[in-house]
């Protein structure tokens, strides 16, 4: 935020210290006039002012050209809250000590050309300072608290202020209420509370649904982009597709948006749902609604495996190293997860220096669904496949078994792997378990062999076609759950590193969970013809789920839950607590901007108006209909001797000027034609050092793009030029 620092006033008798904007301040206009006259603005701030955002060298311009109309004050806030505006109006309140006479109170109000407003009936006066006041409310408070303080009791601003509703609305989207993980007021009987990931109360801390700005990536099998529950302007800014050897990327020659999804694979879809789905009133809602999406599609086969390579991978990860905040991975392989160590090492750089933000990349991967060790040696043979194939109709029993399993992201800091939980609060019977496991969160319940009924609802999510599915889970859909609670997380701290994000998500995961196992697999002679007892996971020593003290900083860890449950509400408040604080400046020791501001000064010709003198920076006609600036010439003051201004002007007949010095006239100073472009620049022995910048308004177009150093300002359609704005600036 650029500030400019040694500054104070009074409130309530007390002396708080100010800062400065330097590229924002208050008209009090609304936003039509400033939209009908082109001027830049914000945000209405009040039922009769409006903020303005500029560039540094253009806000004393702007405020003198809005002051021939209206008036404007800069933008403060105090020094122990920065982030709040310490919006000042051009109205005082006032009460005199009892023994004033009328004499003196007028006398005063002549003084200070101050006229009431409003009197109260406990002696208070509501004052309006005028333009012969002399000086802004900031320090005419200042003048009347520290020299009138014999005739007045108290001094102080009339202030407005922004307040926020005590809620956010919250989303009416059809399928929202069944959507068990986001709240806690579910209509289902097998749901437990304590299941949620408590997004709806992560939404009220952050008072919206997330920053559009952060972005989630998803590599998958694709995802349906024209889906309705993706329908917001900016959701999916990149895109990429594997075909072959090469990435397919959004913006490249060649590139099919249609390609990003096949019917009937809808695996991608479902997860970007999960993550993001947009509020919009009709079908599902995801975590971070208001965040965008990258998604990447891996090559499939026709039954919808997905070809991953570790050359492919590195291809999609140098593709996303720039434009993603959090990259979310629901697939891998078991029980031998290995990546070579150029993905490896490559992942382990961008959780540090990558994403959108330089500040690092969470990586998020499903843990698995084998209910097996994610990472574990044994001298016996664990199961790790679903028992149960279909071929041609007939069902076969074979439960494939290792002594050895590994996953290489297991060893990356950074890198978080996501187990699941039912709608009961307890353990997925498929989420695999053990050394590795970082985080879970809710997601549905299923058998992993197929043999057994589990409690547990599914997933409600986007399916590809403009539809929902309720069954949607896994490990899967857990990993991008916890995703969009990063995007939250980063939402309400944009200034956190990836590797703070993952220490909050794990130090403030829940555990208050259902530590129940399951019961195992019973003997079937039909199926089990050569074992009965195969059912042996949870394997010693992770066969309970009991939070134990193993040292981290986190906090304690369980090997069925990892640091515990993803809580957004709690993630989302502690990134809040950590949103850094500007610190107070000394008065008189800080100074941050290299920045004056020169007069220019000169004469503007209109074909129906005349000469306009140009002052403080600008030149203003007035804005007559259908005037015509047809002349021009600028000096320039208060600067250094050895430095000048050179300025040429192109014509509505595409003829130019040529370059002139300063005080000479381009153009005529009555009739056609008329001037549709401006190139201003600094000439002399150290015109290196500075910047002169330039922006024109035009009729009907508004304000031009800044141009600088002898850039070409062009009028929009050759509309006519009103105002120009020029200032000159030193180079940092």
């Amino acid at each position: 935020m650029p500030v400019d620092h040694d500054i104070y006033t009074y409130r309530g008798n007390e002396k708080i210290e100010l800062i400065k904007h330097t590229e924002k301040f208050v008209a009090r206009t609304l936003p039509d006039y400033l939209k009908k006259h082109g001027f830049p603005f914000e945000k209405q701030l009040s039922s009769a002012s409006t903020l303005i955002a500029c560039n540094t060298e253009e806000l004393e311009p702007m405020m003198a050209a809005l002051r021939q109309s209206t008036v404007c004050h800069h933008l403060y806030a105090t020094c122990d809250a920065p982030e709040n505006y310490f919006l000042i109006t051009d109205r005082l309140f006032l009460k005199f000590q009892e023994g004033a006479t009328s004499t003196d109170m007028a006398n005063l109000l002549e003084k200070y050309a101050l006229e009431i407003v409003r009197t109260y009936e406990d002696g208070f006066y509501l004052v309006m300072l005028t333009n012969k006041t002399g000086r802004n409310p900031i320090k005419l408070v200042v003048e009347l608290v520290e020299h009138q303080c014999d005739l007045l009791l108290e001094v102080d601003h009339d202030l407005n202020y922004i307040t926020k509703k005590s809620s956010i609305y919250l989303p009416t989207d059809t399928s929202y209420l069944n959507q068990w993980h986001l709240h806690r007021r579910s209509p289902f009987g097998d749901v437990d509370s304590r299941a949620s990931s408590n997004c709806e109360e992560a939404w009220k801390a952050l008072g919206n649904f997330g920053n559009r700005n952060i972005v989630i990536g998803i590599t998958d099998d694709g995802c349906d982009m024209n889906h309705q529950d993706f329908n917001a302007q900016g959701k999916f800014p990149y895109w990429a597709y594997l075909e072959g050897t090469s990435i397919k990327r959004k913006f490249d020659s060649g590139a099919d948006a249609r390609k990003m999804y096949h019917s009937g694979r809808n695996h991608g879809t479902a997860c970007a749902g999960v993550a993001a789905a947009q509020i919009n009133g009709l079908m599902t809602v995801g975590v971070a609604p208001n965040c965008s999406l990258v998604p990447i599609k891996w090559e499939t086969s026709d039954d919808g495996r997905m070809f991953v390579s570790d050359s492919k991978f590195i291809e999609i990860l140098n593709y996303v190293k720039d434009k993603v905040d959090i990259l979310s991975n629901s697939w891998g392989d078991i029980p031998m997860n290995s990546r070579s160590p150029q993905v490896t090492t490559l992942i382990e750089q961008l959780t540090k220096t990558g994403g959108r933000r330089g500040k690092g990349i969470v990586f998020l991967w499903s843990a698995g669904n084998e209910n097996c060790p994610i990472q574990h040696e044994s001298d016996i043979e664990i199961p790790y496949s679903a028992g149960l194939y279909w071929v041609e109709g007939k069902a076969y029993w074979l439960i494939q078994k290792s002594k050895k399993f590994f996953n290489s992201f297991v060893f990356i800091k950074g890198v978080m792997l996501v187990g699941a939980i039912s709608s009961k609060a307890k353990r997925s019977h498929y989420s695999n378990y053990g050394l590795g496991l970082d985080i879970c969160a809710p997601s549905s319940n299923r058998h992993t062999y197929n043999r057994m009924d589990v409690d547990g609802r599914g997933i409600t999510t986007t399916l590809g076609g403009n539809t929902t599915r309720t069954d949607f889970g896994g490990t899967s859909s857990a990993t991008p759950l916890v995703a969009g609670i990063a995007a939250l997380v980063l939402s309400a701290n944009p200034e956190l590193m990836a590797s703070e994000v993952v220490e909050i998500l794990k130090s403030t995961a829940s555990k208050n969970l259902n530590m129940e196992g399951y019961a195992k697999t019973p003997h079937d002679p039909n199926w089990d013809v050569n074992e009965r007892d195969w059912d042996i996971s949870p394997v010693k020593p992770y066969d309970s789920g009991r939070f134990q003290n193993k040292g981290y900083a986190e906090g304690t860890w369980s090997p069925w839950f990892g640091f515990g449950k993803a809580d957004a509400q709690a993630a989302v408040k502690e990134a809040i607590r950590r949103r850094p604080r500007i610190q107070r400046p000394r008065i008189g020791k800080t100074r941050f901007l290299k920045f004056r501001p020169y007069t220019l000064s000169g004469i503007a010709h209109f074909d129906r108006r005349g000469s306009v003198a140009i002052k403080n920076g600008l030149v203003l006609g007035n804005v007559l209909v259908g005037q015509k600036l047809t002349g021009l010439s600028l000096n320039i003051e208060e600067f250094q001797p050895s430095i000048s201004l050179s300025y040429e002007a192109t014509f509505e007949n595409g003829q130019r000027s040529g370059w002139v010095g300063e005080g000479q006239i381009v153009g005529a100073q009555t009739g056609p034609p008329k001037i549709t472009a401006l190139a201003i620049r600094l000439i002399g022995q150290k015109a290196n050092l500075y910047n002169v910048n330039y922006r024109i308004i035009s009729e009907g177009e508004g304000l031009s793009k800044l141009c600088r150093n002898g850039a070409t300002c062009i009028s929009p359609r050759n509309s006519d030029i009103v105002a120009l704005f020029v200032s000159i600036n030193e180079k940092n």
